[in-house]
């Protein structure tokens, strides 16, 4: 960790790339700019842990508060849908192997499948 009584002897900088112009431009950061940009994004990360951990003990209290029939209902209907997203991808990945050997059969770019299927 930097320790923030030290000094800052030269100011990071970033290169941007994407100049139109052909030519590149510095954008130089202070200390403090490039601290408050790393807390920002500390506690944007938090947030998102958090409301995570949150909505997780909320299912846990809600399912827990459940009879066991209402569970199995419950498993048994989040296992269906697993199986059939399961199935729609094994689907889509069959129907593009197909489409691209139909593609190349007729002598078709198969980047093109993806449009196809």
């Amino acid at each position: 960790m930097i320790d923030e009584t030290s000094p800052v002897e030269e100011p990071q900088t970033e290169t941007d790339q994407g100049d139109k112009s052909g030519g590149a431009t510095e954008k130089t950061f202070t200390q403090k700019d490039f601290d408050r940009l790393v807390s920002k994004r500390v506690n944007e990360v938090q947030n998102k842990a958090d409301k995570a951990i949150k909505d997780a003990i909320a299912e846990y209290e809600r399912i827990s508060k459940l009879d066991a029939e209402t569970r199995e209902k419950e498993e048994r209907a989040k296992n269906e849908a697993a199986i059939i997203e399961r199935e729609n991808k094994i689907t889509l990945r069959e129907n593009t192997i197909a489409a691209k050997d139909k593609l190349a059969e007729l002598g078709i770019p198969i980047s093109l499948a993806a449009f196809v299927v």
